[in-house]
Formats: structure tokens, C-alpha cells, sequence
């Protein structure tokens, strides 16, 4: 998740990067501050060399890796790191695509880049890791089809509708980011569930709200002999003034009634 991180931490990461990217300085620059401390430097310079180059009309640059590590049941841990051009909903794109192919995201790590920072063209990055979504299935996810699904959702806006049924109730906090009234910090606390990020992500883009960084990731939460795994959802998004009035709507859209 993202934590307030003093400036000087932002400034070292930033300077690591022009180190690494020295041919990336202007996308290193225009970089979301909540990406920029969601990693150590050689990560986020990975994932940003998929921009380095100028994108294609319709391209979408897409790194498929096993992390070599399983999560606390024995599941392969898998990284998607995908770029593309900007525009309203991609976040949800990916998520509904990993839902519809019963994979489970346990981490997010987004960033997006106006015309003005980028390559003259408004860009995105998104790296996942994901796991199968079903204890019972092994074996490495049918990447070929999730490739195409996840073109077809991201440059042709054809994201499949996943489904949601909340499991508990949310936890819905919107506070500014920074001043001026436009810049948000939006955190969800839920328990996890097939279809949580996707239904967040597809509020923000009908609130209109334009995702500019996100992390996400899962936590335990013991209550007893009973452990919950609860999904924290932390993202910064671009929206009107007086967004955070919107928080108890977002809450009750992904909490489970009564």
C-alpha cells in the first residue's frame, strides 16, 4: 500500500531512477510521487523501460514473468506488466480480465503520464501479480488468451463485465492529495473477493474520476481463530472538488448489505 513518505524519499527514488533511465528523465520526472515510493528504483526502472520507446497506435507492450515465489497456500505467483496509452478505465480493464480468467490480484503497482511528460501521448503503466483464483487448479495461467483479452479490453475498451458480490463490509476513506481540490487519495479496506478492484475501478471511471497511481495489495486481519484476508486498494485519482463527499457511496457500492 502507499504511505505518506517524507519528500526526500520521493527525491532519492527520483534520482536513482535518472541513473538508471538516463534516456527516461522526462518520464521519470512526470512520474505519480505514489508510484515512485511503491518500489526500490531497479523495479520501477524495469517496469518503465517498456516506455522508453514511442507506442504504436492500438500497441500494447506486455512482460510475462514468474516471480519464482508462492503465496501463504502454495500458489505460483505471477507479474503482468503491460503498457499502453492512457484513456479512463484501464485499471478496471485489467482487473475484470483477471477476474474473468479466475486469477487473483494480491499486488498493484499503476502509474499514468500526461502528453506533456510522456511522448506526446498520455501513457499508462501496470504491473499485477496474480495467482489462481481457485485452490484446486496448478499450472501456469493460458497467457496467450489472457494477452488477447487484456488487447482487446485496453486498446479497444472491450472489457468483459466481471462479477461482484461483496463479501463484507468496506472501508472508504477519500482525503486530498496536495493542494488545490482536484488530486485525491482514495483507500478501500474490504475483505478480498473476485471482482473487488474491477467494481472499484469501474466507480472511479463513472464518478469520473481519472486513476493516476494505484497500489494495492492483502493483509491478514485475525479476529480470533477466524483470519479474514482483507484487500487494501490505495489510489490516486484526478477528480472535481468536493470528491471526498463521495466516500459513503463508494462504501456502500462495495460493501455487502445489511
Amino acid at each position: 500500500m502507499v504511505v505518506s513518505s517524507p519528500t526526500s524519499n520521493v527525491t532519492t527514488a527520483m534520482a536513482a531512477l535518472r541513473s538508471l533511465l538516463p534516456h527516461s528523465v522526462k518520464l521519470v520526472e512526470g512520474a505519480p510521487q505514489a508510484w515512485l515510493i511503491s518500489a526500490v528504483p531497479e523495479v520501477l526502472a524495469g517496469d518503465l523501460a517498456l516506455l522508453a520507446e514511442p507506442l504504436g497506435a492500438g500497441e500494447l507492450r506486455v512482460r510475462i514473468a514468474s516471480t519464482a515465489t508462492s503465496d501463504s497456500v502454495g500458489r505460483e505467483i505471477w507479474r503482468l506488466t503491460v503498457a499502453v496509452r492512457d484513456r479512463p478505465g484501464l485499471l478496471a480493464g485489467t482487473a475484470a480480465v483477471a477476474s474473468q480468467h479466475r486469477l487473483s490480484i494480491v499486488s498493484a503497482r499503476c502509474a499514468s503520464w500526461s502528453a506533456h511528460h510522456a511522448h506526446g501521448e498520455a501513457l499508462a503503466l501496470q504491473q499485477v501479480e496474480v495467482v489462481s483464483g481457485d485452490l484446486n487448479l496448478s499450472g501456469e495461467p493460458d497467457w496467450p488468451w489472457i494477452g488477447q483479452d487484456l488487447r482487446a479490453a485496453l486498446t479497444d475498451g472491450q472489457a468483459p463485465i466481471s462479477r461482484f458480490l461483496p463479501s463484507g463490509p468496506a472501508k472508504v476513506t477519500i482525503t486530498p492529495e496536495g493542494s488545490g481540490g482536484f488530486r485525491w487519495r482514495v483507500r478501500v479496506d474490504a475483505p478480498d473477493t473476485f471482482g473487488l478492484l474491477a467494481a472499484l475501478c469501474r466507480w472511479l471511471t463513472s464518478a469520473g474520476a481519472n486513476i493516476e497511481a494505484a497500489v494495492v495489495g492483502l493483509r491478514s486481519d485475525v479476529s480470533g481463530d477466524t483470519a479474514t484476508i482483507i484487500a487494501t486498494d490505495e489510489l490516486v485519482v484526478a477528480a472535481g472538488a468536493g470528491f471526498d463527499a463521495r466516500a459513503p457511496e463508494l462504501a456502500a457500492e462495495l460493501s455487502r448489505p445489511g
